[in-house]
């Protein structure tokens, strides 16, 4: 089953959405864009759904430096 992981990123928070194919949400959370907090994020998501079964989308809220 394909997931689907959508990212909206700002200056302080990562707002990310985990739905499947036919939708149905997964996972929702808010994550502190913080190096350590982005790697266990990306670390769980990794250890829960295989990568060639995942399409991930990221957005940032604006101009991002």
């Amino acid at each position: 089953m394909t997931f689907f992981l959508g990212c909206d990123v700002s200056k302080n928070k990562v707002d990310v959405a985990l739905v499947d194919a036919t939708g149905i949400e997964q996972w929702v959370d808010q994550v502190p864009n913080t190096t350590l907090d982005l790697a266990t994020c990306v670390a769980t998501v990794a250890g829960n759904y295989p990568d060639n079964e995942l399409c991930c989308v990221v957005e940032s809220t604006g101009c991002y430096h």
